[in-house]
């Protein structure tokens, strides 16, 4: 029996059991590379919104981050295009929203953001109060339907080449 699961954080956002004989389920990583790439793309959309589906709205900058916007102190001497004190937010070098990764291999897929504070923001379990909760990498309905659309397509070749005759 094969069977499918997406965790964020430690946290089960879809699980399904698929009803078919695994013993030739043994390398799905073109369809792993695109739901991969389907993450991906959400969790960059969900920072140019500013917020998430189950997350919410996130919560507006602090007063001191705004004030050190506004003196170019630290951090945000070098103000980008179209930035002001209250936003854009996490979005001030680019550098985490174009810094997740998608790494596919024959039977999981790992979506990463190696930037230092993405885990702060990211994480269920916060060691730190300073950093509000902004749920970048998270899965929308759309996306586990499209995801699991995709590993549909690749079931029902399967299933069509080892002459099974049952789709899904």
């Amino acid at each position: 029996m094969a069977f499918l699961e997406f965790r964020v954080d430690g946290e089960k956002v879809l699980s399904r059991n698929l009803r078919i004989i695994a013993d030739d389920v043994w390398d799905m990583q073109k369809e792993l590379w695109q739901i991969g790439e389907l993450v991906r793309v959400s969790a960059r959309e969900n920072i140019d919104r500013g917020w998430s589906e189950t997350g919410g709205k996130w919560k507006p900058l602090s007063q001191r981050t705004q004030e050190m916007r506004a003196k170019g102190r630290w951090y945000y001497r070098n103000a980008p295009s179209g930035a002001s004190a209250s936003g854009p937010i996490l979005k001030w070098t680019w550098k985490m929203q174009n810094a997740f990764k998608s790494e596919p291999e024959s039977l999981q897929v790992t979506i990463s953001n190696p930037t230092l504070y993405f885990k702060y923001h990211q994480s269920k379990e916060r060691d730190s109060g300073r950093l509000p909760r902004r749920l970048m990498l998270e899965l929308s309905q759309t996306d586990k339907m499209q995801a699991m659309s995709i590993l549909a397509k690749w079931l029902n070749k399967k299933l069509a080449w080892w002459n099974y005759g049952r789709q899904f």
